[in-house]
């Protein structure tokens, strides 16, 4: 709202404080080098995108000519501008409204920043990890690996006439393990209207530092692509599942809108974090060849697989199927078409089994043609050493939900940690999980709804501060208690699928005192986050780009492992 107020004669900043308990708006005469006052049309484009609350801090509102007067404090409007800025839309006109209402638009605009980031940045891995700049392209090392002795070890006295009472040669495993490091960036550019329209002098201490927020962004973006890369990087094909076989139990007849005793043409590719999309926080699925491009970060399937349901009964109007587990797989895309024609995406799965229930709005998206989860720009992250042939430890459940051990422990974990102990001496630390696994763990250790123990909860002395509710912060590993470990960390990882849970071992334990491993998890970087600044190829201020080099080195693969394909409670 725009008001005629009185020329103050004195715009020194006490003058204008000293009238400012008005809570109006004043006019300033003539300013020197423009006639009457009239505004530029930079300074009008400016006031449009900026209205600044009263230099005092009251809160009356100012309108600001854009130049600074003789104290460096704000200036004013000159009465003459205000059709001008009125016609920008600035003004909410009113006419014949009987009495003082909020319609008549007198309220005060409270400024409390150009503008609140409401944006997530969520890199545990990238911001727990310990990491070390070596320089080169490559890192190398040796490993040594001393199996058990195939014989039995104790040997009779020596007599001096044989050569009884040798014992067995120790034997040696060697092998040279090699980390190619690879590059992650980010890139961005700043116009020169965006600069000094964020940057003036009619909204003081409400600049608005463009370049560097443009550069926080910049660098924060890249830190979630590390994120992504440290999780979810892949550099070899994990290879397409197998074809997919009839579940033994079969949906009921109330279940699905297929049609009865007909054939169906059935198809399941993998996806890994890339193509998964959760990376990013939009989950943008990978859905097989689309207009003649396969996507990445999904497999080819195998060949068609025909189905028929039943005439009556279970299985009349749906079909489940099932198939074997992918290593490195945090999802699978199912496709289904009728008999003989190509199989059209219908759905994503975070385990090895599906329910195809419809055919769905017919789409054009068919299988990929070839395998594309694997991408040669990336470095190895998480999930491919949790899941991958090198791990120590992988477990599909293959849709079934976590249980009890009946000691309030998931009887999945347990199970895990002593196989660790068993075959590697070893106890994990930590133990990622997605949000579904995280609940489905806490209801086991807790009990469910009906908890395996009392929890006395205080109050405060006016009896209104009681808390209710439980979380599970670890889990105790009673074979780890052996090697100084008796609990493992439980970590909601924010870009992990539901389905799977990451074992992860960062210190060996007491029974490997000559490994020379401090922490088993590390990445390794030819050189560490730097700015890096482009010739302009556009009309800009400046083209920017933020990149690392490196790569996830895990020393001791066999201490990590993974539970996938976990199921939802019903």
């Amino acid at each position: 709202m725009f008001i005629a107020a009185p020329v103050l004669d004195d715009y020194s900043y006490e003058n204008v404080v000293k009238h400012s308990g008005i809570r109006g708006l004043f006019r300033r005469p003539g300013v020197p080098g423009q006639p009457d006052g009239l505004m530029t049309d930079e300074q009008i484009a400016t006031v449009r995108t900026h209205i600044a609350k009263s230099c005092n801090g009251e809160n009356g509102v100012y309108l600001l000519d854009g130049k600074p007067d003789r104290t460096g404090q704000c200036g004013l409007v000159l009465e003459k501008n205000v059709d001008r800025l009125q016609s920008l839309g600035l003004r909410k006109d009113v006419t014949g409204v009987a009495g003082m209402t909020s319609v008549v638009g007198l309220q005060g605009v409270p400024i409390v920043m150009p503008a609140q980031v409401l944006v997530p940045f969520p890199t545990p891995l990238r911001n727990s990890l310990p990491r070390r700049v070596t320089g080169g392209r490559t890192a190398l090392w040796r490993q040594l690996v001393t199996p058990p002795v195939s014989t039995w070890p104790s040997v009779p006295e020596a007599n001096g006439t044989n050569v009884t009472g040798r014992g067995a040669n120790v034997v040696y495993n060697e092998s040279n393990v090699s980390l190619t490091f690879a590059s992650i960036a980010r890139e961005t550019f700043l116009t020169p209207e965006a600069l000094f329209g964020g940057n003036s002098n009619i909204t003081p201490g409400q600049d608005f530092n463009v370049a560097e927020v443009n550069r926080l962004f910049l660098l924060m973006n890249t830190y979630l692509g590390e994120e992504a890369v440290r999780l979810g990087g892949n550099v070899t094909d994990i290879g397409a599942p197998s074809a997919p076989t009839a579940a033994a139990v079969q949906p009921a007849s109330t279940v699905g809108g297929l049609s009865t005793a007909t054939a169906y043409d059935v198809q399941i590719s993998a996806l890994t974090l890339e193509g998964y999309g959760s990376a990013f926080g939009n989950t943008v699925l990978a859905t097989g060849r689309v207009s003649g491009t396969d996507s990445a970060g999904e497999t080819n399937a195998a060949a068609v697989t025909t189905f028929t349901t039943a005439a009556s009964g279970a299985g009349s109007k749906a079909i489940a199927v099932e198939w074997t587990a992918v290593q490195g797989a945090v999802a699978y895309n199912a496709y289904i078409a009728a008999q003989s024609t190509s199989p059209k995406y219908v759905g994503t799965t975070t385990v090895n089994e599906y329910t195809f229930t419809t055919l769905g709005t017919p789409s054009t998206h068919t299988v990929n043609s070839a395998d594309q989860t694997g991408n040669a720009n990336d470095s190895n992250g998480l999930i491919h050493y949790c899941t991958g042939t090198g791990a120590g430890y992988f477990r599909s459940l293959n849709g079934a939900v976590l249980t009890s051990d009946g000691t309030t422990n998931v009887a999945e974990y347990k199970t895990a940690f002593k196989y660790f102990y068993d075959n590697y001496r070893t106890a994990p630390d930590v133990i990622y999980e997605g949000s579904g696994v995280m609940t489905q763990a806490d209801q086991i250790v807790t009990g469910s709804t009906t908890p395996g123990f009392t929890r006395f909860i205080g109050s405060s002395e006016d009896g209104k501060a009681i808390s209710g509710g439980l979380f599970v912060g670890d889990v105790k590993n009673p074979y780890g208690a052996k090697l100084g470990k008796p609990s493992v960390r439980r970590e909601l990882h924010p870009l992990l699928p539901d389905g799977m849970a990451l074992f992860v071992t960062n210190q060996l334990g007491p029974l490997y005192p000559n490994a020379s491993i401090g922490a088993n998890l590390q990445v390794l970087l030819g050189w560490d986050y730097r700015l890096d600044q482009f010739a302009k190829t556009q009309r800009t201020i400046s083209q920017e780009g933020m990149d690392l080099n490196g790569a996830l080195a895990v020393y001791a693969n066999f201490a990590l492992g993974a539970i996938v394909n976990i199921g939802e409670p019903a």
